[in-house]
Order: structure tokens, then C-alpha cells, then sequence
């Protein structure tokens, strides 16, 4: 017969092999979700919110891919025209 404290361990394994299972296969739908893209040379993700962000080149968030690629293009043609400036 096994002790309480037996029980007790075998539970408390099943229950951290459970929530590793959980988290491993969040993690697998959060990396296919956000899986990063990539216009022009610059990265973009899309959100768990359907959005769409450029982290560290454009502010905000797009609702449709088509708008991040007019922004990036925007902002690549404003590049542009500085350094030609110059």
C-alpha cells in the first residue's frame, strides 16, 4: 500500500506534466500566430488581435496587412528623400 505522501507526489508530477503540456502547446499556437513576416526588409508580426505591428520601425497597429505595407512604403520613400537631401 502506498503512503499518502506517494499519492501526493505522483499527483503533484501529473499535475506539472499537465501544465507543461499546456504551456508547451500555447507557446506552439502563439509562435504560429505571431510568426514574424517580412516587407521591403522590414519585420512585421501579426497579433494574437488580428493586428498587424512593426515593433521598433512604425507606431501602432494595422487591421489589414495591405495598410503596414502602405505605411512601411511611406516611410521608406521619406527615408529616402532625407538622405537625398542631404
Amino acid at each position: 500500500m502506498r503512503t499518502q505522501e506517494e499519492v501526493d507526489n505522483e499527483y503533484m508530477e501529473q499535475q506539472r506534466l499537465r501544465r507543461e503540456a499546456v504551456a508547451k502547446q500555447a507557446e506552439m499556437n502563439n509562435k504560429a500566430l505571431s510568426s514574424p513576416k517580412e516587407y521591403r526588409g522590414l519585420t512585421y508580426y501579426r497579433t494574437q488581435y488580428s493586428t498587424y505591428v512593426a515593433p521598433g520601425v512604425l507606431d501602432g497597429s494595422f487591421t489589414k496587412p495591405y495598410d503596414l505595407h502602405t505605411a512601411i512604403d511611406k516611410l521608406l520613400r521619406e527615408k529616402d528623400e532625407d538622405a537625398g537631401s542631404e
